[in-house]
């Protein structure tokens, strides 16, 4: 999935990341599996992607600088998303 390089951390909107998402193959999903991907709103203006682990997500943490599973949705879910199952 490629996002647009013009695209910041701060003051984005989902728009571009929706986009990116549909074109990689994805489709929206209304009720919650694990694996799911997941768009989270992690504060004011800022958007993190995460992976749905069941109880839980999995998630780059830019404090930790790696890739950790903690429990819980932490931030509002904008949309979530999986495999098209044509």
């Amino acid at each position: 999935m490629k996002i647009p390089a013009s695209d910041t951390l701060t003051d984005r909107t989902p728009a571009p990341d929706m986009r990116a998402i549909a074109a990689a193959g994805l489709a929206r999903a209304d009720d919650v599996r694990p694996g799911d991907l997941l768009l989270l709103r992690a504060g004011p203006g800022q958007l993190h992607f995460a992976i749905d682990a069941g109880g839980g997500i999995i998630h780059a943490d830019a404090m930790l600088r790696r890739v950790v599973e903690r429990p819980g949705e932490p931030w509002p879910a904008i949309g979530r998303w999986r495999m098209r199952e044509d």
